[in-house]
């Protein structure tokens, strides 16, 4: 009968069943369960990590499921990946308990004044005074703050942290927003939307589709300028998506040669 042999790597939260006679074609790839420091850890959200058996790891990367010439099988164990300080870790699901229960939480209020205190929002009501403020609590509040249209699958026992947005424009026709996750328990922050950047400088960028074409006043030109999506309503004459009119070059919103 064929030996078994079982490992148990409790610091990334798996369980790896390792089975003898069961050889595949080895990958090159250099993420592999025996050498998980090599495997892609980066992240901005809890959406870009999954659980594999390197751990938790960023979704694009491909773990390599084969030691010393063995195939591996690998048998979750129950907990989530989370993106912390932009890696991602692994948190083990542990039952609900009244030391959790009974564990003090932020009020609304106090999440709210945590996340006035960010420079993003500071920034975002000095241009927008009057911006609309909603608030959520959410497993995924820190997912939202990325993708505010994810939808979460959340266990009983699930933390819900607060997410805190302020928006400007109206009800239906929101032209620009700052989202802030804050953790219900410590009150820290946990993920930020937009980068400071682009609340810094009306021309920051980090890609093309970050750019809007400036409407023009009094002057038959299609694109007076480029600014950034957070301030469309700084924009006199009105601003849209640029299509060929504004591109990113080094972090700048710039007028391109092609719409000439």
């Amino acid at each position: 009968m064929k030996n078994k042999i079982k490992i148990i790597l409790t610091g990334i939260g798996i369980l790896i069943v390792l089975v003898s006679g069961c050889v595949e074609e080895k990958n090159s790839g250099s993420c592999t369960i025996d050498n998980p420091s090599e495997c892609d850890l980066s992240c901005e959200a809890d959406t870009d990590c999954e659980r594999t058996c390197c751990g938790c790891i960023n979704g694009n990367e491909n773990c390599v499921t084969e030691l010393d010439g063995m195939s591996v099988q690998c048998m979750l164990v129950p907990g989530e990946c989370r993106c912390v300080n932009k890696k991602c870790e692994f948190f083990e699901e542990k039952p609900k308990d009244d030391t959790l229960e009974n564990e003090t939480k932020i009020t609304e209020e106090q999440a709210i004044a945590k996340a006035r205190a960010t420079d993003e929002v500071h920034k975002f009501l000095e241009l927008y005074p009057d911006a609309e403020l909603k608030t959520l609590q959410s497993c995924c509040a820190s997912g939202k703050v990325l993708h505010p249209g994810m939808m979460c699958k959340c266990a009983a026992n699930s933390k819900s942290d607060w997410l805190i947005e302020y928006l400007a424009g109206e009800e239906g026709d929101y032209y620009a927003s700052v989202r802030i996750a804050v953790d219900e328990y410590s009150g820290e922050i946990i993920a930020r939307y937009p980068e400071i950047g682009y609340l810094r400088n009306a021309t920051y960028c980090e890609k093309n589709e970050d750019c809007l074409c400036l409407g023009c006043s009094g002057v038959a030109r299609p694109c007076c300028g480029c600014w950034n999506f957070i301030y469309k309503g700084k924009a006199f004459a009105g601003a849209w998506p640029s299509g060929n009119y504004c591109e990113c070059i080094n972090n700048t919103c710039t007028v391109s040669e092609r719409s000439e």
